[in-house]
């Protein structure tokens, strides 16, 4: 669990620079929802751990993600700008929980 913050942290900087090439930082949002969704399912995995006060926000990320996944499969022709907007701002929200969480886990040791 400690290395979800850095991970999270050096795909994002990866995407936001290869959006200078628009198609890369399409492709590379992908992938960062991909490694977004394995880092959420191992904090769910290890609920026990994961500092009190960010289990609600977690859960909030939970829906949110399940709710934006949901809207990009409905068939509507327009939820993939929405879904591909969204999730740009969901991105952060999770990237600066990961960064909570592993300020909570370096504290404690």
């Amino acid at each position: 669990m400690k290395l979800i913050y850095e991970t999270n942290k050096w795909w994002m900087i990866t995407t936001i620079v290869l959006y200078l090439t628009f198609w890369g930082g399409i492709l590379f949002q992908i992938l960062l929802g991909l490694i977004q969704l394995t880092s959420f399912f191992i904090y769910i995995t290890n609920w026990s751990k994961i500092k009190v006060s960010l289990k609600k926000p977690l859960i909030i990320y939970g829906i949110i993600t399940s709710l934006l996944l949901a809207f990009l499969f409905s068939g509507i022709n327009e939820s993939i700008f929405i879904v591909w907007g969204a999730s740009g701002i969901v991105a952060f929200y999770f990237l600066f929980l990961s960064y909570q969480q592993d300020k909570f886990i370096h504290y404690e040791l």
